[in-house]
């Protein structure tokens, strides 16, 4: 004979069976289709999110596209720097590193004081990813200050991915002033450090010693003697 005990455990067990049942089917659809749908937006985005802003407010993701298309429209001088200027605020307001690496690489392709100014701020983020992204544009910027910025990077930044995308960008410059830099990089024991180093110095130098770190540093000697050597006999400036 069944008790009310066993009628009320044996009602508990049927809805809690159905509760489990029903979890189970929407986690499988959940990992069938919504997560899908949700991995095709950018990790800052959430489309729906739209929807629900105030008037006037305009979504970061729609703001970073439409300057994105602004840019790609080959604005006039005077846009260009309305544009940069908007970049620029747009840097210093964001709290997202996603955001901010895509405007280090938007204000490449912008080059201006203001733009330049975003580089020099994404050198000293927080975030490795826009050091790095600031690291890889300032290899592509006509901007002589940009090697004085890569170097400090090669030098101070603790993030080994930063440091090495900063002399490949070095290479690029084809700027003397970095081989005394990429030299102390032959000392590192980091053998893809040392190889990034040789191939810079090879695009700078138009030397090839190979992999030979002391044929390099040999070479990297002799051109500062003989650049203080013809420093030295440069004529003084007159006096008056």
């Amino acid at each position: 004979m069944r008790t009310a005990g066993n009628s009320l455990e044996s009602r508990i067990f049927t809805v809690l069976s159905r509760v489990a049942w029903t979890l189970a089917v929407c986690i499988l659809v959940l990992e069938t289709t919504g997560c899908g749908l949700l991995a095709k937006y950018r990790p800052y985005v959430e489309e729906d999110e739209r929807e629900f802003l105030p008037p006037g407010f305009e979504h970061p993701a729609a703001r970073l596209e439409r300057l994105e298309n602004a840019v790609a429209s080959k604005p006039s001088d005077a846009e260009k720097r309305q544009i940069a200027a908007e970049i620029a605020q747009f840097f210093q307001e964001s709290d997202d590193p996603a955001i901010r690496e895509d405007l280090t690489k938007l204000a490449a392709k912008l080059i201006g004081p203001e733009t330049l100014r975003v580089l020099q701020t994404a050198t000293r983020d927080p975030d490795p990813r826009v050091r790095l992204a600031a690291a890889k544009a300032l290899g592509e910027v006509p901007e002589p200050n940009a090697t004085a910025l890569l170097l400090n990077l090669l030098e101070t930044d603790p993030n080994t991915d930063v440091r090495q995308a900063a002399i490949v960008s070095l290479g690029k410059r084809n700027d003397a002033a970095a081989l005394p830099a990429l030299g102390d990089q032959l000392k590192n024991r980091d053998p893809a450090t040392q190889y990034l180093a040789m191939k810079s110095l090879r695009e700078i130098t138009g030397e090839n010693f190979g992999y030979d770190a002391r044929q390099w540093l040999a070479y990297i000697e002799n051109t500062a003697q003989n650049t203080g050597e013809m420093m030295a006999a440069r004529p003084s400036a007159p006096t008056r």
